[in-house]
């Protein structure tokens, strides 16, 4: 007999997203906490004047985005800090700190079932005993709409930090219009002391209107500062007087709706403007591959005024390259954000909503584009607009980045 995976999955989901299940995971992490408890009296903040920080990293596996976010809070933090993944290679490039940083991957923490998760609820609570702050990367992954288990664990976790006595501290997450009520549900438990750090207007006013108490932030990729030149890019860059345009496809968005087509146009027309190119890909992975589709494009292309980077840099080394940028066409938010922090009014797709919070927060509500086809003739005006008024633009964002990366350190003050 054939088994259908595809209707045990369908049947799995439903499960996951009902109030039954949310109880289920929540007991089974309390029973693991009070058991733990017993086992040993917890010990905290050892060394005077100095805190011991928990990270719970976000899913990562080839992704900038979720490795600038890591390490833009770890360089916010003072004393040891240990970073927690959900498995090996989780982060898309080694950490390389001068501070004293560990580095543990904890299997099943976040993606695994009650009772099943036991073990790593239990190796969660043993590091809790010897910190003081614990800090959940929330980015995209809180609302449920990805993974409704993953965010209830994330959830979950907050409240045992809490229970413990540790400070803990939801960083810089969006929230879907589409969230799931089981999960709004869990929100609304927490202990009053849990702090919801919420990176942009829209995500505010959806949570605030579901009941849930929230702390109005920013991303905190908006403070990540640090910069590494490549060479080759670097050289690329400066060889010529020609501006450079940014431009990167989502592999995500690439996965429902194919729109090459619209991109080619785009490159086309840019290049048309007297721009070089450089097709950079964000996210780099089997399930959702930026580069795959970029290099579609640029084989169509083939034209010697466009680079394609090929491997996964690390957020410093994208910085510096945007440094050269007047231009950025973007599908993942997070090279949005590292272009807004120099400057640069970025074209992005819009995806889940969390990219028109975000240009809420610079008034600049029309950069954001729906990732349907024919969206090259919406960005294509866009494009001569943005160049026509490049020094206004830039004025205006940088006028901005003050506040906005103030809002961004919300998350690690007053703890």
């Amino acid at each position: 007999m054939k088994v259908d995976r595809s209707a045990i999955r369908k049947v799995l989901q439903r499960v996951r997203n009902t109030r039954a299940y949310s109880w289920a995971l929540s007991t089974s992490d309390l029973a693991v906490l009070q058991l733990s408890v017993r086992r040993r009296r917890p010990i905290r903040g050892s060394q005077v004047g100095s805190r011991r920080s928990i990270i719970l990293a976000p899913t990562g596996h080839g992704n900038i985005g979720d490795q600038a976010m890591v390490e833009a809070l770890i360089d916010l933090l003072d004393g040891p800090i240990l970073v927690i993944t959900n498995g090996e290679g989780a982060l898309a490039q080694p950490l390389s700190y001068e501070k004293h940083v560990t580095v543990v991957p904890i299997p099943g923490l976040v993606d695994g079932l009650p009772v099943v998760r036991a073990r790593a609820v239990g190796q969660f609570v043993e590091a809790l005993k010897e910190a003081d702050d614990f800090f959940v990367i929330g980015a995209d992954s809180m609302d449920g709409l990805y993974n409704t288990s993953s965010s209830l664990s994330r959830v979950n976790l907050l409240s045992l930090a809490s229970k413990m006595g540790v400070q803990s501290t939801a960083v810089g997450f969006s929230w879907s219009d589409n969230a799931k009520e089981v999960v709004v549900e869990r929100l609304r438990s927490l202990p009053a002391d849990v702090r919801l750090c919420v990176r942009d207007p829209l995500s505010v006013e959806r949570l605030q209107a579901s009941g849930v108490p929230v702390i109005p932030s920013a991303d905190i990729v908006f403070t990540h500062s640090r910069r590494q030149v490549t060479a080759k890019e670097d050289a690329w860059a400066k060889d010529t007087d020609s501006p450079v345009a940014v431009i990167n496809a989502s592999g995500l968005i690439h996965k429902t709706t194919d729109l090459t087509e619209d991109y080619l146009a785009v490159v086309r027309h840019v290049l048309d403007l007297g721009f070089k190119v450089v097709l950079l890909p964000h996210v780099i992975r089997t399930t959702d591959d930026d580069l795959a589709v970029l290099e579609s494009i640029a084989g169509e292309l083939n034209d010697p005024r466009v680079l394609l980077v090929e491997s996964l840099l690390r957020p410093a080394q994208v910085a510096a390259i945007l440094e050269h940028a007047s231009l950025i066409v973007t599908g993942r938010m997070h090279l949005a954000i590292l272009g807004l922090s120099q400057g640069i009014a970025p074209i992005t797709l819009s995806t889940q909503g969390k990219v028109e919070g975000l240009y809420k927060l610079f008034k600049l509500d029309d950069f954001s584009i729906s990732p349907a086809r024919n969206w090259s003739t919406i960005a294509i005006p866009l494009i001569d607009k943005l160049v026509a008024n490049m020094g206004m633009h830039r004025f205006h964002i940088n006028d901005e980045l003050a506040r906005i990366r103030d809002a961004a350190l919300v998350s690690t003050t007053n703890r």
